[in-house]
């Protein structure tokens, strides 16, 4: 079934949330083929290890219908005035309670910050640095 020296992985493929299969697919590339069905899945998802006894067996987990990597979350309930991350498909959005904004900039942490005294080196690396840019971009342009 599989050639001399080429590898595979042990992989679980989801069809839905009651049907799995572990099968051992070959690795090619960045791929991952099923010999007896020829279908192709990326090889990007998370590791999953499970433990039966004293064995450890490692699976990645792969999607049956869209032959793309699962990747494994976990939902934390957090306090309503604690900061929260929501991820979404495209963005990561972070809410936070307006009564911490206002503690922040009230409380004088935000002024602490700006009075923040860059040392002689870091003046003189920022000045140098400014100079190689201005002769490489004034080169360029002019």
């Amino acid at each position: 079934m599989f050639e001399v020296g080429s590898s595979a992985e042990d992989c679980i493929i989801i069809h839905d949330p009651h049907t799995w299969e572990i099968k051992k697919l070959k690795r090619f590339g960045d791929l991952l083929i099923d010999a007896m069905s020829g279908k192709a899945f990326t090889r990007n998802g998370s590791k999953i290890t499970i433990i039966k006894g004293r064995k450890k067996n490692s699976y990645i987990l792969l999607d049956g219908e869209k032959g793309v990597g699962l990747e494994l979350n976990k939902e934390i309930e957090v306090p309503e005035n604690d900061v929260r991350i929501e991820k979404d498909e495209t963005v990561i959005k972070l809410k936070t309670n307006p009564e911490l904004t206002y503690q922040l900039i009230e409380g004088g942490l935000l002024l602490k910050l700006l009075r923040i005294k860059p040392t002689i080196g870091q003046v003189v690396a920022g000045v140098v640095l400014g100079m190689i840019i201005g002769l490489i971009l004034g080169g360029v342009l002019f």
